[in-house]
């Protein structure tokens, strides 16, 4: 992955410092095992409203979500260098509530998570069936304990304070 565009649309919640995601995402897709090609990354940020409607558009799914991948290194033509390859549809506030809900995580640690769990999608992984849910959530954590061992730590990408 050599390029990455962004689009922020999910105020308050502050938006993440270009190049710090940028090194933490090409690092994930490296870990996730996507090729090492000129292909760019896409990634919009949304809220739970506009998450809803992209799910009911894209997926076919009622309601909001935390991420949505599509991919094209798997369609009928194959991606060209600079092309987009993979685009991610992400939901901070749902890694906010999660990150508040769920024992030892935070909203960077969740968000980070559905970076690396859209990404492990664009190489065709499922997670549809309990079988295959295991095996993706093992390989998020397997991505995101080998960032940290990087000094790449969600928490100083995507921190976040509304008090």
């Amino acid at each position: 992955m050599n390029h990455l565009a962004t689009a922020w649309k999910s105020r308050p919640l502050p938006k993440p410092e270009n190049k710090r995601l940028f090194t933490f995402l090409c690092r994930a897709a490296d870990l996730a095992g996507l090729p090492r090609t000129d292909w760019e990354l896409e990634v919009l940020f949304v809220n739970d409203r506009a998450m809803a409607r992209y799910n009911e558009e894209i997926v076919g799914h009622t309601g909001t979500t935390d991420v949505i991948t599509i991919s094209y290194f798997e369609a009928e033509c194959p991606v060209l260098p600079g092309e987009t390859a993979v685009q991610l549809i992400v939901n901070p506030f749902a890694a906010l509530r999660e990150g508040e809900r769920r024992k030892n995580s935070d909203y960077a640690t969740e968000l980070a998570r559905y970076l690396i769990h859209g990404l492990l999608h664009a190489t065709g992984r499922s997670d549809l069936d309990p079988k295959s849910r295991a095996s993706m959530r093992r390989s998020e954590l397997r991505v995101l304990r080998r960032l940290a061992a990087e000094n790449l730590f969600p928490a100083e990408i995507f921190s976040v304070n509304l008090q």
